[in-house]
């Protein structure tokens, strides 16, 4: 699945999603009350995707950089919370 299939996929509950890049090295793990608002945020898909022009510059080159992403999801955003940290 491509990420941008991924990313339309998400669902709207809480938890937490990792960002790899090419050669799937680990760029970003961050948590959410809703995956797919929250993902979502980070890109435009008119007409491909791209960051988002609202980004900071660090995370602009990070979402750039991005190939893949995983996510889980968990009950409560205090779980995503717990789960972010012990990753």
């Amino acid at each position: 699945m491509t990420l941008e299939q991924t990313i339309k996929q998400l669902p709207d509950s809480a938890g937490i999603y990792q960002y790899f890049d090419e050669n799937k090295h680990l760029l970003y793990i961050g948590k959410a009350k809703n995956l797919q608002k929250r993902v979502k945020s980070y890109f435009n898909f008119t007409p491909a995707l791209k960051p988002n022009s609202n980004l900071s510059l660090r995370i602009t080159r990070m979402i750039k950089q991005t190939a893949s992403m995983n996510y889980i999801v968990v009950n409560s955003e205090h779980d995503a919370l717990i789960l972010e940290n012990s990753l």
